[in-house]
């Protein structure tokens, strides 16, 4: 753990009455760079993974823009409707 997560490790132990290395252990979980991970990691040769939060959030929002794409295709439609019909009651006269 780095001197960031050290000094969050000893405010969580004072806070929950929890012992330093299982607070340590706990917090290196989230992050996988605990202890038992690392040695697991480097018995079977695996390597880890770097999350690219800058990718998956691009995924995110490519998949929300897909499927809001039927919907606003089906309102643009609409509109285009509404205003043929509109246009075709202009050349009527009302007399």
């Amino acid at each position: 753990m780095n001197d960031g997560t050290t000094g969050l490790a000893f405010a969580i132990c004072d806070e929950t009455n929890r012992g330093f290395s299982t607070v340590r252990t706990i917090v290196g979980q989230i992050d996988g760079t605990d202890r038992t991970t690392q040695k697991r990691r480097e018995r079977l040769g695996l390597e880890r993974i770097p999350v690219d939060k800058q990718a998956i959030a691009r995924q995110k929002r490519q998949r929300r823009t897909g499927n809001m794409l039927p919907a606003r295709a089906q309102a643009v439609a609409e509109q285009g409707r509404a205003l043929a019909q509109e246009v075709r009651g202009l050349g009527k006269s009302k007399a």
